[in-house]
């Protein structure tokens, strides 16, 4: 009787996860691509465009010069460079970026004529933000397709930076294709000591708990390796400097305090209210290194876990399945099945959750590096 309990508790906490992305009701299909990153920049600096929850950017300058991105008002609201990462907490393009509905309230003492005043986010000098210059208008029905292999170009999106005193101009659109399939997730393997459970999405939803009573204390580790979640007899604590579990708190539209999140930052934990707990999981994204997926692709990916001081792993896979224009919603492999509705949010690709968004430490999925 325990699974069924998890099941339910996981699509609670999934249709939590992108409720807030789901007001942007956009049909799957749509994503952002880069065309141009004018003036070139030197070796060292990259700007990408990332299929999430909704529209991204990521950006990574490992050269001395920092590189400024301006918010909706000139002002700039991110420093990406040689000592890290750090925000304006006076620019209310912060406050939106972090909210994948840009349905964030700043705070009343956000200004963008203001003195920026900059605090560190992260110790890395790559940053991902939900960039809402990306996406003007959404895409509410599907437009009329000639060929289904061919884009439609929707609009096009300019983002203005600094690098050092030079100005930079970052260009793309947004474009449609027909999807031609949807991703499917599910767990191959966990220890005995766990129940997990994968639900569906471009980055898959994973949803653990302890398998009963006389399990010992267990810690799940994020992408970078990282201590993200504790699950004791006791208590369920979440590690709030956790890149892993700041993504899905992002996605969730969470207002954030802004502190530093990364692998090499002291765990801040935090306890949940709840006996299990549910992230979105970016080693299980099909969708990575700017290729397109096709169906019957799949890739198997690991969580680490420790049982007490056992070293074990969650052994899950995530395939691209067919999915069957016309056919009315199901879960038995054909149309789009009632689990990817729930998944599916404002975003590109084939999108999706169906979350660096903010992405901090995973690859994009297309790119422009000059």
């Amino acid at each position: 009787m325990r699974f069924p309990r998890l099941v339910a508790a996981a699509l609670l906490g999934v249709a939590a996860i992108v409720a807030p992305a789901a007001a942007h009701e956009e049909v799957p299909g749509v994503r952002a691509v880069l065309d141009a990153v004018e003036p070139p920049l030197p070796p060292g600096v990259t700007i990408q465009a990332q299929i999430s929850v909704a529209d991204q950017l990521i950006a990574e300058n490992r050269t001395p010069t920092d590189l400024f991105v301006l918010g909706d008002e000139g002002e700039p609201f991110l420093r990406i460079g040689p000592q890290g990462t750090f925000a304006n907490i006076k620019s209310p393009s912060w406050y939106r970026s972090n909210d994948p509905t840009g349905a964030a309230v700043p705070p009343d003492d956000a200004d963008p004529k203001a003195e920026p005043v900059f605090a560190r986010v992260s110790a890395e000098p790559v940053f991902g933000w939900f960039d809402h210059r990306l996406h003007k208008g959404l895409l509410t029905r599907p437009p009329a397709v000639e060929d289904p292999d061919k884009p439609v170009v929707l609009e096009s999106w300019t983002v203005p930076m600094r690098y050092g005193d030079q100005p930079v101009s970052v260009k793309g659109h947004r474009e449609y294709k027909f999807p031609s399939g949807f991703f499917t997730s599910r767990i191959v393997s966990s220890p005995p000591e766990l129940t997990a459970l994968a639900l569906s999405g471009t980055i898959p939803a994973v949803t653990v708990q302890r398998a009963s009573a006389s399990s010992p204390p267990i810690t799940v580790l994020g992408e970078g390796g990282e201590p993200m979640l504790r699950l004791t007899a006791e208590v369920v604590e979440a590690n709030d400097a956790s890149p892993t579990w700041v993504f899905t708190q992002e996605a969730k539209g969470s207002s954030l305090p802004v502190r530093p999140v990364g692998v090499g930052e002291p765990p801040r934990w935090v306890r949940q209210a709840a006996a299990q707990a549910t992230w979105l999981d970016r080693r299980g994204q099909l969708l990575t290194d700017g290729h397109e997926p096709k169906v019957g692709d799949r890739k198997e990916w690991r969580v680490p876990v420790l049982v007490g001081e056992r070293r074990a792993e969650i052994v899950a896979e995530t395939t691209f399945a067919r999915a069957t224009p016309g056919r009315p919603p199901s879960d038995d492999g054909g149309g789009w099945p009632w689990w990817q509705s729930v998944l599916v949010g404002g975003g590109a690709g084939v999108l999706a959750m169906a979350v660096r968004g903010k992405l901090r430490m995973t690859r994009p999925s297309s790119s422009a590096r000059d």
